[in-house]
């Protein structure tokens, strides 16, 4: 097999890789490297020969998008046919819920019927451990996107496991396997025993106007102490920034010592917090 860049780019033969199946009933696999593809056209050719040296070719030419544009969005109902843009490794699977252990879907942000998810082990009881397992969306396009756009991500997440599985959303603006920044890591918070859907919010300001695609992923992996059905993930949206409050506070604490007052309360949960700000004022009538 071959592919090559382009009109005048330089042709590659590759050696493809049975990945299931038998050798005369099977399907071969080989992975371009990212560092290798453009935006431009991409032809490709795949070539086998018998063991009486009979040679059949067929040829397709594709066209390479820089990435996906703001607007961008995916549900995942066409996921039994197609998945453009997406790569799945380790225990990432899309699915219809079947099994009663899984939650009930969330619902479509179009109001339509939802049946598929993407999910760890999707479509079973529970997950797989001790597996790194990657799933990675199609490239973003930022080239275009001022930060005043407050370009952000959005993905519909319900977390069942306990704290002890690794589970992180990362960011590369080159793929390499030592350059990918962790944008959030699930944090179970102990106090919530009773999990649901989430929509949770990513801002992307930092990749704004950027000449190379972003490339997001997340990565899971499932300790073996581990409880739960795992890693489940709906209706994910490249959009502009949304312009919903945070929710309040809770468990705001006050503790009078001879030091001062020490306040305290428990974190957020929303991804796309800013930070918080603390004021104060004397007396009823006084400013803050």
């Amino acid at each position: 097999s071959y592919y090559m860049e382009g009109a005048e780019g330089t042709k590659k033969t590759v050696e493809m890789t049975l990945s299931s199946g038998v050798q005369n009933n099977g399907v071969y696999t080989y992975t371009i490297p990212a560092s290798e593809i453009a935006a431009g056209t991409l032809h490709l050719e795949a070539s086998v020969t018998d063991y009486a040296l009979t040679t059949v070719s067929d040829s397709r030419e594709m066209e390479i998008l820089p990435g996906v544009k703001m607007g961008w969005a995916q549900d995942f109902e066409k996921a039994e046919s197609a998945l453009p843009g997406f790569i799945l490794e380790g225990c990432w699977a899309a699915s219809k819920k079947l099994s009663s252990s899984e939650p009930d879907l969330p619902a479509s942000r179009d109001g339509s019927d939802n049946e598929y998810y993407i999910g760890t082990d999707a479509g079973q009881a529970g997950f797989c451990r001790q597996v790194d397992s990657y799933l990675y969306l199609p490239p973003m396009d930022l080239s275009d996107v001022a930060r005043e756009d407050s370009p952000t991500f959005s993905v519909d997440m319900y977390n069942s496991f306990s704290g002890v599985s690794r589970a992180f959303l990362q960011a590369s603006l080159t793929g390499d396997d030592d350059d990918w920044d962790d944008i959030f890591q699930v944090i179970i918070r102990p106090d919530i025993t009773e999990r649901s859907w989430e929509t949770k919010s990513f801002n992307l300001d930092k990749y704004a106007g950027s000449s190379e695609p972003l490339q997001l992923r997340f990565w899971f992996n499932g300790h073996n102490a581990d409880e739960g059905q795992g890693w489940y993930l709906d209706n994910m949206a490249f959009t502009k920034g949304d312009d919903l409050a945070p929710g309040q506070v809770q468990g705001l604490k006050a503790n009078i010592s001879a030091k001062g007052m020490k306040l305290s309360f428990v974190a957020n949960e929303e991804t796309d917090m800013a930070g918080y700000s603390i004021e104060s004022k004397e007396g009823l009538n006084g400013e803050w």
